[in-house]
């Protein structure tokens, strides 16, 4: 297990409060940044930040701006918040909460309005939570029970993964404060590594007998964000055996080659399947060539894709190449959708290896 940290990264630089829209402004949940002008959270934080109900399926509407601070940023005379106010957002991605229970979903990605982040805020390292299995983690949230307006720590354990892409925390039992659902969308620090591995998704709730929560792990927020999916983050974020991963990207076209220890019948099978959830209007598989072929509808920022994966058999495994580009060929830009088809499929990869 390695305890090498990946650099300069500080949490207490990534973190940001979402506020509550009405004329209270209070924190309903934290989120961290991933980029200089972008910032992931739960999606129900932001359905309980504009007023709707938690577990509302449908994106909010271009009107909706959730708001921001910077909670761990003092100014000279030493009050806390953001150096330039409050930040407005833009919705980027939204992943929506499971309508009952919970799962790997409830991901939305914020863009900054106007201008980036403040020079106050740094985007973290992400990482494989694997390597921090029985580690301690910090979360970082707004308690109810007792109240904390100002913020406060608190710290769990990584136990291990559970059904529906999760992974199961559970509660230090020195910590002065128990996870609660004030810590939605707080990333999970291993400060040993320097790294975030997930970010909390699920508490219980104040009063209860259960000291367990759970977390979306850094792969999962990869494919569902692909700012945050650099080669950097990849390599950390995906299993170890994938290595030298490289997406090139010219325009709104996306391509990443990468070496694999499954079967090339185990690669087509595990592609087929991603591809699948992206809700394409067809697939056409070429079981002798060992190629597939996916068209994706429209939607707002593309007229649909072409996702194509082709498998060459290796000594170790298999060779995976995908790529991503527009049905309509003369399009310059889809504001990131190749690349988040490519990475989508190398996180099911990801998986792949991890359950065999």
């Amino acid at each position: 297990m390695s305890q090498t940290p990946y650099g300069d990264s500080d949490v207490t630089r990534s973190i940001v409060a979402v506020m509550s829209v009405s004329g209270n402004r209070q924190p309903v949940g934290v989120g961290f940044a991933i980029a200089n002008d972008q910032v992931l959270t739960c999606a129900h934080v932001v359905n309980a930040a504009i007023g709707r109900p938690l577990t509302e399926q449908t994106p909010p509407g271009r009107t909706a701006h959730p708001p921001l601070i910077v909670p761990l940023y003092d100014d000279e005379a030493g009050h806390p918040g953001s150096p330039d106010g409050v930040i407005l957002t833009d919705l980027l991605h939204w992943s929506p909460p499971a309508s009952e229970g919970f799962g790997a979903g409830d991901i939305a990605c914020l863009q900054t309005s106007t201008g980036g982040l403040p020079s106050a805020v740094a985007p973290v390292a992400l990482a494989d939570p694997r390597d921090s299995q029985g580690a301690p983690l910090d979360l970082f949230g707004y308690p109810a029970s007792p109240p904390r307006p100002m913020g406060a720590w608190t710290r769990c354990s990584l136990v291990n993964r559970v059904a529906g892409g999760l992974w199961q925390l559970d509660q230090d039992p020195h910590a002065a404060l128990n996870v609660q659902p004030g810590f939605s969308g707080s990333p999970l620090w291993d400060s040993r590594r320097g790294v975030v591995v997930g970010m909390l998704v699920v508490a219980a709730t104040p009063g209860s007998a259960a000291l367990n929560a759970y977390a979306i792990p850094s792969n999962h927020l990869l494919a569902a964000c692909p700012t945050a999916a650099t080669e950097e983050n990849l390599r950390r974020s995906t299993h170890s055996s994938i290595d030298d991963i490289r997406i090139y990207t010219r325009h709104a076209r996306a391509t990443a080659d990468v070496d694999v220890k499954l079967t090339p019948q185990e690669c087509l099978d595990v592609c087929y399947k991603a591809l699948s959830t992206m809700r394409p209007n067809r697939i056409s598989v070429n079981v002798r060539a060992r190629t597939l072929e996916a068209r994706t509808k429209m939607q707002m920022r593309t007229w649909g894709d072409k996702i194509s994966v082709a498998v060459e058999p290796r000594p170790f495994g298999a060779h995976v190449l995908v790529s991503s580009e527009p049905l309509v060929r003369m399009t310059l830009t889809n504001y990131g959708l190749a690349r988040s088809n490519v990475v989508r499929v190398l996180v099911a990869l990801s998986d792949a290896l991890e359950e065999s």
